[in-house]
């Protein structure tokens, strides 16, 4: 080597034997002082100090961001600071860096869910709320209580908080219920407090469900109407038939009435229902197709076929759903157009329908549908095809599963799911790195029945593709809590 080229190589070797040389002195001190750093940051945390232990831990990540200890500190401060984002991510880590701690994630997947109880997204919350059951937490438990009495807050919204809180126990009192049945400025509350005190007292809550059907509001004159034939109470049949003939009175109210006046034994109420079925108004046509069919009047059936091409989706819906609950199986053929319904909802519940009918076509219709050139078609076929088995529905959802377009494989997947349960595991597996999320939640939401250990790695692994989508990010969470309490 010529003299002009060994000089650099020469002072390159030097820099690389003190920068060797630095690096394992720095090693020792950087072990030391990481261990006391950690252990403050530690003790911080125990006095509930963490804040101050977040700026210490945050201190020793800027000299060694790779420390593993300190990212498991980091992570126990942000879950402990509410910032499960920022927990999640240093979980996500540890976790390339092999280590792996169920519990944690399972607290983590919990306080993150809990977190979208009190968002302004109802299905976020409506989500949220159904996993509070599952994870028998007492905070949030508690902000189902907020939820449940919140005037204001979304009906749906306060009758899933009311639901999940009676299932955990925290019941209402009877004088909490007799309070609520006053409250004038909250008709959710007389609607609620009506239901469960007439459940628990029966006919002789007679009189405060009569003084109900003067209510003010319409849903809860409703409720005292449907309380009247759920509860049997034939005395206050005279009321329900003041309502029913009353012309000035809303129409939902007086087609309630007819259908308890059937319940209490009074055939009186039918006939309204029945000529319900040619008024022109579609909401009038749909309530009275929705009460025929949940009061088994078997001799709808004619009429009701008879808008099964209304120009109202609603109304074709409705009358779709009470077919399936009559059970008429001698009129299953004429449901079949349904099949191809313009309307996604009216073509799956038509599917559902038959299927409750027995007929034993559905397969065959179902099927020869998968290769329609229009794909929402195909849509309603794969999600319909979970109502069967078989090789044949198998192969069709195995070429459905590769389908074009996202709302086909979804539809597929949740199917694959039903129809092949753990079996099915391998094709979903592959699912779960498709390129539409909605996809991806569906996926994750049928492996959540029977994940393994390795299964929810892989559904974690998908979370980091969506961190900054919340709603994608709570479905996974979601999913992986329900694997991990299924474990």
């Amino acid at each position: 080597m010529n003299e002009r080229k060994k000089r650099p190589f020469l002072k390159l070797l030097a820099f690389c034997a003190i920068l060797a040389l630095s690096l394992s002195s720095c090693g020792r001190g950087c072990v030391i002082g990481g261990e006391r750093l950690i252990k403050q940051a530690k003790s911080l945390i125990a006095e509930g100090k963490t804040e101050e232990a977040d700026k210490v831990i945050n201190e020793l990540l800027k000299k060694d961001p790779r420390n593993s200890d300190a990212l498991v500190v980091k992570a126990e401060i942000m879950l402990k600071r509410g910032k499960t984002k920022k927990a999640l991510e240093s979980y996500m880590e540890l976790k390339k860096k092999g280590i792996k701690d169920d519990s944690f994630l399972d607290e983590v997947a919990k306080r993150s869910i809990i977190e979208f109880l009190t968002g302004n997204n109802i299905d976020l919350k409506l989500i949220a709320i159904e996993s509070v059951e599952r994870m028998k937490d007492a905070s949030a438990v508690e902000i189902l209580k907020k939820v449940r009495s919140t005037y204001g807050e979304d009906y749906e919204v306060r009758n899933a908080a009311a639901e999940v809180l009676e299932k955990t126990g925290e019941k209402l009192s009877e004088d909490e219920l007799n309070k609520m049945l006053l409250d004038k400025n909250d008709e959710w509350n007389r609607m609620y407090a009506l239901k469960k005190l007439s459940t628990a007292k029966g006919k002789s809550f007679a009189e405060s469900i009569k003084k109900a059907l003067g209510d003010e509001d319409i849903d809860v004159k409703v409720t005292a109407c449907d309380l009247i034939g759920e509860i049997n109470i034939g005395d206050l049949a005279d009321s329900l038939r003041k309502l029913l003939n009353n012309k000035d009175e809303d129409d939902e109210v007086r087609l309630h009435a007819a259908a308890s006046l059937m319940k209490t034994g009074d055939k009186g109420g039918k006939d309204l229902l029945m000529k319900s079925l040619k008024d022109n108004d579609t909401d009038i046509k749909s309530m009275a197709c929705e009460l025929l069919g949940a009061s088994k009047v078997m001799q709808a059936v004619p009429d009701i076929l008879k808008i099964l091409d209304n120009e109202d989706e609603f109304v074709r819906l409705e009358a779709v759903k009470a077919l399936g609950i009559l059970e008429d199986r001698t009129v299953a053929k004429q449901l079949v157009p349904s099949l191809d319904d313009d309307d996604f909802d009216v073509r799956t519940e038509a599917a559902s329908s038959l299927k409750k009918m027995g007929f034993e076509g559905l397969e065959d219709e179902l099927i020869s549908r998968a290769k329609d050139q229009n794909f929402e078609m195909r849509s309603s076929v794969a999600w319909s095809l979970a109502e069967l088995k078989g090789a044949r529905v198998e192969e069709t959802l195995k070429t459905l599963l590769n389908d074009d377009e996202p709302d086909v494989r979804a539809g597929a997947v949740y199917s694959w799911g039903k129809v092949k349960g753990k079996d099915g595991a391998p094709e979903l597996l592959k699912m779960l790195k498709d390129s539409d999320k909605s996809v991806v939640s569906a996926t994750a939401k049928a492996l959540s029945d029977f994940a393994s250990k390795d299964m929810i790695d892989q559904m974690l692994e998908t979370i980091e593709k969506y961190f900054k989508d919340d709603e994608t990010r709570l479905y996974l969470l979601n999913d992986i809590e329900i694997a991990l309490h299924n474990k």
